[in-house]
């Protein structure tokens, strides 16, 4: 791989600023054998990738605001993928800060996969938006309390449902597929809460608690079964 990077930052005044970047990531001849099942998988190619951001931050008041897109384009998928952002943070009181951020993210599949003969048809980058809001309160200069809530929806989840054996409703055995196809057959969603009490101190204790709860699901397009995700 052989990324190259350029990032510019403007600043107004002390309230406003403006950022840009530029990337681009250019990957060699992939030649590789996989033996993961009892179907061999060849791949060799190239593919190069590049993008680019904007970002807009500004201050009103006790209100702090934030808001970009970022393109990007791989070589061996179709159209340009944009993934929009925003952010917005609030200082309510003097010790207490309230935060909001929204944004949609891209995950472009790995160079194996795009090449792999068990693929079909042209893969898609996954895609995941993203919603968090949280509540922060300072007791003093040292310790502070952080309730976090987020909620994340999925789609074009890459996946070989065909891969893994499983049960049937009425009790059939379906055998595992070693050549089973790969593409964008997922969705997924995620949702949950985390509490943290935080505290700082340069010749005294030190460190953090937290809880969190959260719940992930996957609806396969193929199977036409929801299950639990292995990752939230």
């Amino acid at each position: 791989r052989q990324p190259i990077g350029i990032e510019l930052l403007h600043r107004l005044h002390d309230r406003h600023h403006h950022a840009a970047g530029h990337g681009r990531l250019g990957g060699g001849h992939l030649p590789l054998r996989q033996q993961l099942t009892a179907a061999a998988d060849e791949i060799a190619g190239s593919a190069h990738a590049v993008g680019g951001y904007v970002q807009e931050l500004f201050n009103v008041g006790r209100s702090h605001f934030a808001a970009g897109a970022r393109l990007d384009r791989h070589s061996r998928l179709t159209g340009v993928v944009e993934s929009p952002y925003a952010s917005v943070s609030y200082e309510a009181a003097r010790n207490t800060r309230l935060q909001a951020d929204w944004g949609e993210y891209a995950q472009f599949p790995e160079l194996s996969d795009l090449l792999s003969a068990f693929t079909i048809g042209r893969l898609k980058a996954e895609r995941s938006t993203q919603l968090d809001a949280s509540l922060e309160q300072r007791l003093d200069a040292r310790t502070r309390i952080r309730v976090e809530v987020y909620r994340r929806e999925d789609r074009d989840l890459l996946a070989r449902p065909d891969l893994e054996p499983r049960v049937t409703a009425r009790g059939a055995v379906i055998n595992a597929d070693p050549r089973a196809s790969l593409a964008n057959v997922q969705r997924g969603r995620a949702s949950g809460i985390e509490a943290r009490v935080q505290r700082r101190s340069a010749n005294g204790v030190t460190g953090w608690v937290s809880y969190a709860f959260g719940h992930a699901q996957i609806d396969d397009a193929v199977l036409g079964q929801s299950f639990a995700s292995d990752y939230d």
